[in-house]
């Protein structure tokens, strides 16, 4: 009896993320090319690319299934922790939108694409707007090609030369 009842308490195990995946289009008309590179896992979702119409250069954005906290009044922007695997925890500013926050800085995306293509769990800690501590994992898998893929479709040749010193 004690037994079913502790397999009944455990959580169930989740299944596996989808890998990686790229999306890459170019516009019929300007040639302009928008390119992601997607990983998801279960509602949370993380992913680095171009779209010249929206944004300049790379954008990294996480979206997630619950509403985030909001940033800074002017700008949006607050510190968002996050960790790759069992390296240690960094804390940058990303924008804050809703569902959806993105990396603040752009010099900042080289490093974090870099971490990114090395790496199995991306953990990030934050709150949602009630300003309850929210806490979101992402499984990595299969990283290499999509990110070799979108990075080049969007000419960042050195965040490319950097995450991927051997390609």
């Amino acid at each position: 009896m004690l037994l079913i009842a502790l397999a009944m308490a455990a959580e169930p195990a989740l299944p596996p993320p989808q890998p990686m995946f790229a999306e890459i289009s170019r516009d019929p008309i300007t040639d302009e090319v928008k390119a992601f590179a997607i990983q998801q896992d279960g509602m949370n979702r993380i992913s680095i690319g171009c779209d010249p119409t929206r944004f300049d250069g790379l954008r990294v954005t996480l979206n997630s299934n619950r509403w985030l906290g909001r940033g800074e009044p002017i700008v949006g922007a607050r510190g968002l922790t996050y960790r790759f695997d069992d390296a240690p925890p960094h804390r940058m500013l990303w924008l804050f939108h809703d569902r959806s926050a993105r990396i603040f800085l752009r010099r900042n995306v080289r490093t974090f694409v870099r971490w990114l293509a090395a790496s199995q769990h991306l953990s990030f800690r934050t709150s949602d707007v009630e300003e309850h501590r929210l806490d979101i994992a992402i499984r990595l898998t299969d990283t290499r090609e999509p990110l070799l893929r979108v990075l080049e479709a969007c000419g960042a040749d050195r965040v490319r030369e950097q995450a991927f010193p051997d390609a």
